[in-house]
């Protein structure tokens, strides 16, 4: 394998292990609750009854869900089709620390303005990734 299809297949897996992390901050924040007396059976219907550290957890792995669906569509059809390039690759990366450094500020200081600034760079470089497979394919 290429040493730009692997970069692009790194980029992929920062995002799968960013999930799981995220999954396990989930569940580490919910023991939390749980201990402290929230009853795990009226949450089962209504998660706001969970603590915020938890809804905020919740809400990140919910974002882990939206735009990395397209992110890993792409991957996949840069690989089936052959086109894992250095642009792709790089785009790719970018994507994934920008998904990284969002989560990171979801779950800390949970600062907006930081956090809108790393979902927009994560954004703009999955479009621009999208147009760099998309493109070379129907000019070709």
């Amino acid at each position: 394998m290429i040493l730009s299809a692997k970069i692009l297949l790194l980029a992929a897996a920062l995002q799968v292990a960013l999930t799981f992390a995220v999954y396990v901050i989930l569940m580490r924040r919910r023991s939390a609750a749980i201990k402290a007396g929230v009853k795990l059976q009226d949450t089962a219907l209504d998660s706001s009854l969970w603590p915020a550290p938890a809804r905020q957890a919740q809400a990140n792995l919910a974002n882990q869900y939206e735009l990395p669906v397209l992110f890993f569509a792409g991957v996949g059809i840069a690989f089936a089709v052959g086109s894992a390039n250095w642009l792709l690759a790089i785009l790719a990366l970018v994507f994934a620390l920008a998904r990284v450094w969002h989560a990171f500020e979801h779950l800390g200081g949970n600062i907006v303005r930081r956090r809108g600034m790393a979902f927009g760079i994560g954004f703009f470089a999955l479009g621009l990734f999208w147009a760099a497979l998309v493109i070379p394919a129907l000019l070709a």
